[in-house]
């Protein structure tokens, strides 16, 4: 039975009830009638947890339902409420079956003969040979049989109806009247109608509901209590599910619209992210390699990156009509002091950054050549390799390996894209320079080393002089070869070492530091003269020249820092900058290099990322615009799904299912066009530019963004369906006061 105690319900400012108190049976047929506005269908509400009352207690055998939250209020509607409406609440999109199995299905009640029960009930309402008819082509009657039969499919406790005969005929009316005249003999059947004749006909008990009071002609008589339960069933996400699928299947227009605007976003953002990831790792891959081809410069004379600002207020890009004499190449040209003293910084240098840090000394090394058994020296500058065999390795193609690597030092030759030396080298070298140079002829010439305590020979405590070379005991030379012959790789657009020969840098700082330790070194660094002319120093002609001729420099005049990558660069440079006795400029080929694909590059950058916001701004608006004009064109249908017993979540979930479905297959299109599109692009670009796989399909990366993308997706159209007022749906279902 239904108990109603000390109900109070105020609506905009107007006191509807103060105070109703009434006892209903648990079973018949009970009418309430009165004058429009009396609060007939707003107790509807109230009695079906719809409306929630001002004041006062609802009690439904035995349950105090005003208690309930709107979570156990929807299991109770689901389990134990049904509704009749006036307009029939058909879902227009479903047949007259699937709106009768909606009844079972959204009440989570689940028969293994569900299609049995749905066809007895049709045929108990005459409408079994409406089955698979669409709805809108039936009758007022007919609907009212359907609604009807939607209701008592889940065989709830109690219905309440309201006017639902108010759109019918007098024949359907009494049709209508006498089906639920029958069904209230095992449930309660509560009725609002105008009619107050058909009332006193069918119903057992009549209320009047005139001026907030609720009166009746006869007393209630009170049965036995139906015992009830709060059973939370939960609806299945295949239901769910299955109810989405539906949905999308018949509003196809708008499906497909909202489709292809994602999968065009979802594309193009696809592609701009791929195509910056192209052009970024494009930028760091040539940043690398400028890395690996220029070391950081450090030089006595180094360029600076841009002009001084002049001390002078002079205005920039002047109109006037003459010039102003300056000394403007000091702005653009540094002179950088290289003493002992950066020298010794220089050694603190963290070696973890670099991949060689090689220090110049400018020295002359003691390189003799043998050409028809006559012994003289090489005279041929023979740099240190400043790149590591790593940069070597990444850099250089090997086309010589010399077989006979058993003399003492090797020297690598390094050639020119065209296979080309400098013709000073080979005719040093003895060999002629009017024809090709086999690799096997170069590997089989023989130089030599000799030592300054072999080379120089003392006369007199303050003097030395140089031996002749041809007199000199043979064992005593070392021997030199070429090991290897190398060529800059054909995807390496820039170099930094000059075709020529070079000796390891190894090599070259053991043979610094035995000149170091040489006799004719060590005296020479106590002398204010030269050891081997004895003259006097001058100006033009200081001991550090003499000291180089003898292998020897005090320190270096130039430094050349090959860093391990462009983080590594930069570290390197602070701690250049970082040295405080003297300004130092290093020269950074590399960075001068960059600076200008850079700008290019960003410009190329701003546009892609500025698609990609455009198209994320695009989607976002176009799911959110969709998503809430599902919910304002369905907000009916809602309502109804509501009255069966969903509840906020499970309209969520399948508003999420939706989002899903539409989501999922647009992320598969999107993907099955980004793979043809990719290549196509590459084989563009191949034979326009000559470059090989510019876009490269990262499937891991593919995969994580359209699952991202999906997500995305769903929780953008989500969103208005949590903003969405919760009661909204069900105030526009709710029974009309």
């Amino acid at each position: 039975m239904i108990q109603i105690k000390n109900l109070t319900k105020t609506y905009q400012n107007k006191t509807i009830y103060q105070d109703l108190n009434l006892d209903l049976p648990s079973r018949g047929l009970i009418g309430i009638t009165g004058k429009s506005g009396t609060g007939k269908t707003t107790l509807l509400n109230l009695i079906g947890l719809l409306d929630q009352p001002s004041d006062g207690d609802i009690f439904i055998h035995g349950l105090e339902v005003t208690k309930f939250t709107e979570s156990e209020k929807s299991h109770f509607r689901r389990n134990h409420i049904g509704f009749i409406f006036q307009d029939h609440q058909l879902i227009p999109t479903l047949n007259v079956y699937e709106n009768i199995k909606m009844g079972l299905t959204f009440a989570g009640i689940e028969l293994e003969n569900f299609d049995i029960e749905i066809r007895k009930i049709a045929t108990n309402l005459n409408i079994s040979h409406l089955l698979f008819d669409k709805t809108q082509n039936l009758s007022g009657g007919e609907k009212q049989r359907v609604s009807i039969a939607r209701t008592l499919i889940k065989n709830p406790s109690i219905i309440l109806a309201d006017e639902p005969t108010g759109s019918l005929d007098f024949d359907q009316a009494n049709e209508v009247i006498s089906i639920l005249k029958a069904i209230s003999k095992e449930r309660l059947v509560l009725i609002v109608s105008h009619d107050k004749e058909m009332l006193e006909v069918y119903s057992d008990y009549i209320f009047k509901l005139d001026h907030k009071e609720l009166t009746s002609s006869s007393t209630i008589q009170t049965d036995n209590q139906i015992d009830l339960t709060l059973k939370k069933t939960k609806l299945k996400n295949k239901v769910l599910f299955t109810y989405a699928f539906k949905n999308l299947s018949i509003h196809k227009i708008r499906t497909l619209m909202l489709t292809i605007i994602l999968v065009v976003s979802i594309v193009g953002i696809a592609l701009s992210f791929q195509f910056n990831q192209a052009l970024n790792g494009y930028i760091d891959q040539n940043e690398q390699r400028l890395v690996d081809v220029f070391p950081i410069e450090i030089d006595t004379i180094s360029l600076t990156m841009k002009s001084i600002e002049p001390a002078d207020d002079f205005p920039k890009y002047p109109n006037f009509s003459y010039i102003l004499p300056a000394n403007i190449q000091n702005e653009y040209v540094h002179l950088n002091t290289l003493d002992n003293n950066f020298y010794q910084y220089m050694k603190g240098l963290d070696l973890n950054l670099v991949e060689q840090l090689s220090f110049i000394y400018d020295i002359n090394l003691n390189f003799i050549r043998n050409l028809n058994n006559t012994y003289s020296f090489l005279n041929l500058d023979i740099d240190p390799m400043v790149k590591s065999e790593n940069q070597l390795t990444k850099e250089f193609d090997v086309l010589y390996q010399n077989p006979n690597q058993n003399t003492e030092y090797q020297l690598t030759l390094i050639l020119d894209n065209y296979n080309r030396v400098p013709y000073n080298i080979i005719n040093r070298l003895g060999l002629p320079t009017n024809q090709a140079v086999s690799f096997e002829t170069l590997g089989n010439i023989v130089i030599y080393y000799i030592p300054n305590y072999d080379l120089y020979e003392e006369i007199n405590p303050n003097q030395y002089i140089q031996k002749d070379l041809n007199t000199l005991n043979p064992s005593l030379y070392r021997t030199v070869s070429i090991s290897k012959i190398i060529r800059q790789k054909n995807d390496y657009e820039y170099f930094s070492l000059n075709p020529g020969l070079y000796i390891n840098y190894s090599d070259y700082e053991a043979l610094y530091q035995e000149n170091e330790s040489s006799d004719i070194v060590t005296k020479q660094l106590t002398m204010d003269s030269n050891i081997l002319t004895g003259l006097p120093f001058q100006d033009n002609q200081p001991k550090s020249n003499a000291l180089k001729s003898l292998g020897y420099a005090l320190y270096p005049n130039s430094y050349r820092i090959s860093a391990k990558d462009h983080t590594s660069k930069l570290a390197v440079l602070s701690y250049i900058e970082s040295y405080t006795l003297n300004t130092i400029i290093p020269l950074d080929k590399a960075e001068l290099g960059l600076s200008f694909a850079r700008n290019a590059f960003n410009f190329f950058n701003i546009l892609g990322y500025g698609f990609i916001i455009v198209s994320l701004i695009t989607s976002i608006s176009m799911i959110g615009l969709t998503t809430y004009t599902s919910i304002i064109e369905r907000a009916n249908e809602i309502g109804i799904l509501k009255t069966l017993g969903a509840d906020q979540k499970d309209i969520t979930k399948s508003f999420g299912y939706e989002l899903l479905i539409i989501g999922f297959i647009s992320i598969i299109s999107s993907m099955v066009i980004v793979l043809i599109v990719i290549p196509l692009v590459n084989l563009y670009l191949e034979n326009l530019l000559g470059v090989n796989d510019v876009l490269k399909v990262n499937y891991l990366l593919l995969m994580s963004f359209l699952l991202l993308s999906l997500v995305f997706i769903t929780l953008i159209g989500l969103i208005p369906v949590f903003i969405h007022n919760k009661k909204q749906a069900i105030d526009s279902i709710k029974f009309k006061l």
